[in-house]
């Protein structure tokens, strides 16, 4: 056998195995890319799921979108009265948030979208990972990170996110205690991500989505240090909400007895599932009374 015609064989192997690889990875599709799936939980690495998600799944079979950080990552849209799904990321800023719901407006136009008012969305700029790009689409065909999707759809009981988007987790509970902070660190604004944030109000109010605004809940006690710097911060924010768009400020007056309960705030931040469901019941009480 000559070299020119060795070389040939192993091409045409290489291409045969891999087409077939590829081909199989098309057919099991657990994010949803290449066929339409009305349940999609997320076993590993959040931003490359739901970044993929957001391509198709998210837009197909969903009315509407929350925008948050891990503050609203547990909050369980299941129960809000349109279809919701949840795109807050773990340490999530609003450029990353503003990929997610970017590819959600190319595809369709969402009849809602709630975003959450946190300083922590607007500290930083920029992808934290090297994920959440248009790679990330070809990884789908075959790579490192599908290979640890499907072992672990296949090995484990539970999603770590569910069909909704929600992380499906329990906050450990830990000592902690309210006090003084600096609030110039803790409410720094990155005037990029200030920017991109009204951009985003902009582009889902433009693809004639309802855009409400929500402001999660910070413990009563903590309350004490941060009400005059977190209300600074919300003022900045709150010019980008039309008059007449719902603001929902879960730190107003009537909910200090969830706030107060410290049950509610395993580590002094998070909401526990119980005081998160119990949020987003009043959520969409109040979506539904606007309506």
């Amino acid at each position: 056998m000559t070299g020119r015609r060795w070389s040939w064989l192993v091409i045409a192997a290489v291409l045969t195995v891999g087409g077939a690889f590829v081909a199989n990875n098309v057919r099991l599709d657990p994010m949803g890319l290449f066929h339409a799936k009305s349940r999609i939980g997320v076993y590993t690495n959040e931003r490359w799921s739901k970044y993929l998600l957001s391509l198709r799944y998210v837009p197909e079979q969903f009315e509407a979108v929350l925008v948050g950080t891990s503050v609203t990552g547990n909050w369980n849209t299941g129960l809000l009265p349109l279809r919701t799904y949840n795109l807050s990321l773990e340490g999530g800023n609003i450029f990353e948030e503003g990929l997610l719901l970017e590819n959600v407006l190319k595809r369709r136009k969402p009849k809602m979208v709630i975003f959450c008012i946190h300083p922590y969305l607007t500290a930083s700029y920029g992808r934290k990972t090297p994920y959440m790009t248009r790679r990330d689409y070809w990884s789908a065909l075959g790579s490192l990170e599908l290979l640890k999707a499907l072992h672990a759809a296949r090995h484990s009981g539970q999603p770590e996110i569910n069909e909704f988007g929600r992380q499906d987790y329990v906050i450990p509970v830990r000592p902690w205690k309210a006090q003084p902070m600096d609030a110039g660190k803790w409410y720094t604004v990155d005037e990029r991500s200030f920017a991109e944030y009204g951009r985003l109000v902009a582009a889902a109010r433009a693809a004639g989505a309802r855009v409400i605004a929500v402001v999660p809940p910070v413990n009563q006690e903590q309350w004490i240090y941060t009400a005059g710097a977190y209300r600074n911060y919300q003022n900045r924010i709150l010019p980008f909400f039309h008059s007449g768009e719902l603001v929902i400020d879960f730190n107003a007056p009537q909910y200090s007895a969830l706030r107060g309960d410290r049950a509610n705030f395993p580590d002094g931040i998070h909401l526990s599932t119980p005081a998160a469901d119990a949020f987003v019941r009043e959520l969409a009480r109040l979506v539904l009374g606007d309506s």
